[in-house]
């Protein structure tokens, strides 16, 4: 406490940077950093955002003791803002320091009141002490300040607090809004199942409660914490970064972030596989190629090497190598979908029917509801002559696809040449209902017409 009373009042002189406690288990990048982030500090030491931004980079990479006191540092450089003191309460509570933590974590609720991230954090404080109502208003204070973005977060967190305060019906609401607005968001999901289950409606919360199986906490992000993962310097948080970026439309940035990593991991299957993965993304099929040809010289088993080799070389037209590339990792991983589906989509351009027929068939044995592989399972068959067998798989498509064209149609045409006019009709019906004046549909029923007067 007499700690707390020395930081927080007055403003002190420059301050020595706090240094790292095991320098010698720093990876290379992230000593190459601190030592930069030290200078800094050296440099300008009576500023408080040079210390808070060393601290950010302790906390990016789990140096939470060496971040709580730079935070420290900040803090009694400049008293005056909240975001220090934020900060620091967040690295107290993970250290265990539950008393202080919580009580700055409070202060900064005062001196923020209208920021959602930190009312969301100390909904999730209160959660943990057991204090579900002050859990339920603060949450619901984070609900009415939220950003549109991270709405979906502060509503799970309403729905999941309101469950635990044994009021599961008025936790629907929040919860159904979050799920439309992200479907996927686990947390959501997870304690939309709790709340389906304890209002009795079983079937519904076993469904959600599987869809949200391992849900972990996600925080309403907070400005000052913005850059963590950007200052994340271990090998799998770059890597990790990289992923992000690239998802982010932001490939040009993604690839400097993996160029640079590689300065440190040279030769890395990982990091050469992923940046080859963005290359692809931009259809940069050339420099794809030649990353994947130099990873896969040494005959290595990493299965999304050989993958994404195999789609390259089918994306620059070389079809044997796409094929010798694609087999190669259908034989490292025999069950994983991607690889079978690619090889099933190479054997079809190479009219190897027979080939594509068996791998989308393990497709659709691994994915009994997935209607692309079955789409291929009735091209192939179709290419075979083996007609009865392309309608049953056409037939699973449009039963898992209620709006897809193609399947009834081509169905239809089989189902005509083989005399089945009631099943051709029937099809040709649903082609009809989806878009009657798309002009294959047309054809297809100016054909039974003639096919039907012909018979008479």
């Amino acid at each position: 406490m007499a700690l707390f009373l020395t930081l927080s009042c007055g403003q002190p002189g420059p301050i020595d940077p706090v240094r790292p406690q095991d320098e010698a288990s720093l990876g290379p990048l992230l000593k190459e950093t601190v030592d930069e982030y030290l200078i800094r500090v050296e440099e300008q030491p009576a500023s408080a955002a040079t210390h808070g931004r060393l601290g950010l980079l302790y906390e990016a990479n789990q140096l939470t003791s060496e971040a709580a006191r730079s935070y420290a540092n900040a803090l009694a450089l400049d008293p005056d803002d909240p975001v220090w003191n934020f900060r620091l309460g967040i690295a107290k509570v993970a250290l265990g320091d539950l008393e202080e933590g919580s009580a700055r974590l409070l202060t900064a609720a005062d001196e923020m009141p209208s920021n959602a991230a930190v009312h969301h954090r100390i909904g999730y404080l209160y959660m943990d002490q057991g204090d579900v109502e002050r859990a339920v208003a603060s949450f619901r204070k984070a609900v009415a300040l939220a950003p549109d973005s991270a709405a979906p977060l502060a509503e799970a967190s309403l729905g999941e607090a309101l469950v635990a305060a044994d009021r599961p019906a008025e936790a629907i609401e929040p919860l159904e809004h979050a799920i439309q607005t992200a479907p996927t968001l686990k947390p959501a999901l997870y304690a939309y199942g709790l709340a389906m289950r304890a209002l009795g409606r079983i079937d519904q919360a076993e469904i959600a409660l599987e869809a949200g199986l391992g849900a972990k906490r996600i925080m309403i992000p907070h400005a000052s914490g913005a850059d963590l993962q950007k200052l994340g310097m271990s090998y799998g948080q770059r890597n990790t970064y990289a992923g992000s970026l690239s998802g982010n439309g932001e490939a040009a940035h993604a690839i400097r972030v993996l160029e640079d990593l590689l300065v440190y991991y040279p030769e890395d299957e990982v990091v050469l596989n992923n940046l080859a993965g963005i290359h692809m993304q931009l259809e940069d099929w050339d420099q794809a190629k030649r990353l994947l040809e130099d990873l896969t010289a040494s005959g290595t088993d990493r299965f999304g090497a050989w993958l994404n080799l195999a789609t390259t070389q089918m994306n620059l037209g070389n079809l044997p190598a796409a094929r010798k590339a694609v087999d190669r990792a259908v034989a490292i991983l025999p069950s994983h979908v991607d690889g079978q589906m690619e090889r099933a989509k190479i054997c079809i351009e190479q009219r190897d029917a027979a080939g594509a027929l068996q791998s989308a068939k393990r497709v659709c044995e691994l994915e009994p509801e997935n209607a692309k592989a079955f789409l291929l399972v009735a091209e192939a068959n179709t290419r075979l002559g083996f007609a009865g067998e392309a309608c049953a798989a056409f037939e699973q498509v449009n039963r898992l696809n209620t709006s897809f064209l193609p399947s009834r149609v081509s169905a239809a045409s089989l189902y005509m040449s083989a005399g089945r006019l009631a099943d051709a009709e029937r099809l040709i019906l649903e082609a009809e209902n989806i878009d009657p004046k798309e002009p294959r549909v047309r054809q297809i029923r100016s054909r039974f017409q003639q096919l039907k007067r012909g018979a008479r």
